[in-house]
């Protein structure tokens, strides 16, 4: 396997120089992430018996294209994102109530490595098929829990 992928490399590399065509782009994105729980979190089960949170936010990325031949190219950046959520639960039994509340945040990058194909439809307007993987690192994931009751706890 790493004969192979060596291999691939190194004709990447030999292809690219002959045809050293590139691109880059930036972006800016909203991104939606839903946490799960299993049933061992309770306190997060929902009066539906869901487990879920959501989370939203925002990313910024940039992607790099490197020309291998005409149309086709390899594409490697970076994607940053930047998640906040939170959710409250209520519950009340006999005249006494609590609630807990939970607050989250979640920071991840992500570098893809893509090979691309380019179909151009019009001047400026392509379609770019990609096949590829992506590595993601979850650099930091906090949650913090406030908890209060009829009973003036917290």
């Amino acid at each position: 396997m790493k004969k192979v992928i060596l291999a691939a490399a190194l004709l990447v590399a030999g292809v690219s120089v002959a045809n050293a065509e590139g691109y880059n782009r930036v972006a800016v994105s909203y991104d939606h992430t839903n946490l799960s729980f299993n049933k061992d979190a309770a306190s997060f089960l929902d009066a539906d018996g869901s487990e879920t949170a959501g989370l939203n936010g925002f990313g910024l990325n940039y992607i790099h294209g490197f020309g291998v031949a005409e149309n086709m190219f390899v594409e490697t950046g970076a994607n940053v994102d930047f998640l906040f959520g939170n959710k409250s639960f209520k519950e009340s039994e006999d005249g006494d109530w609590w609630e807990d509340k939970y607050k989250f945040q979640n920071i991840n990058i992500q570098v893809p490595v893509n090979f691309v194909y380019r179909f151009n439809l019009t001047e400026g307007v392509s379609l770019d098929p990609y096949i590829g993987l992506n590595f993601k690192l979850h650099l930091t994931e906090k949650y913090k829990n406030e908890f209060s009751d009829s009973d003036g706890d917290k």
